[in-house]
């Protein structure tokens, strides 16, 4: 045992509302996907024609996320690419996190040839985070996991660090790039 969570909500989750919007962000307030492309190096593989075709990016998260916004974020950036598929971990999904929508808008903009894997456990508390990060490994789909909720080493116990590492180890051995709320 790893840590003693309270039981997950298994409150049904509400529907979504709404419909996708097209148009870019007002003002310029925000990054463009360009901007972020840049400034980490990814406009270089853009420009050489490289997307992330032919990859798998699996974004573990602890919740939902809203699937109109996903799709608005990447329709008013021009992306066009189909939902996410989901994969639920654990007990059903009862909760939507803003943090797990913008991992998954982000993956999916920056590479958006590749096809999403959302690996969702129901809440953002460690044993639904780790048993959720445990099976994005185990499923090994994909090359790049991305583990949408960063853990502060000074605050997280030592042995939830530890299983990361442990974890993050297994996921090198079998040639997966991990990455941390990237």
């Amino acid at each position: 045992v790893v840590v003693a969570d309270e039981a997950a909500d298994t409150s049904p989750l509400p529907g979504e509302t709404g419909s996708i919007e097209t148009a870019p962000p007002p003002g310029n307030q925000s990054l463009t996907v360009d901007q972020v492309a840049r400034g980490y190096g990814f406009a270089t593989l853009a420009a050489q024609g490289i997307p992330g075709a032919n990859t798998r990016i699996a974004v573990v998260v602890g919740a939902g996320f809203k699937r109109i916004d996903v799709q608005s974020f990447w329709k008013s950036h021009g992306i066009e690419r189909p939902d996410p598929i989901l994969i639920e971990t654990m007990e059903p999904i009862s909760t939507r996190y803003t943090e797990t929508t913008l991992d998954i808008e982000w993956s999916g903009a920056l590479a958006p040839s590749a096809q999403l894997l959302v690996f969702a456990g129901p809440d953002a508390k460690e044993t639904s985070l780790i048993y959720t990060f445990n099976a994005a490994i185990e499923d090994g789909r994909a090359q790049v996991i991305n583990d949408s909720f960063a853990h502060r080493e000074d605050v997280t116990p030592r042995a939830i660090r530890n299983q990361y590492h442990a974890s993050a180890k297994m996921a090198a051995a079998v040639r997966i790039t991990v990455v941390g709320a990237t």
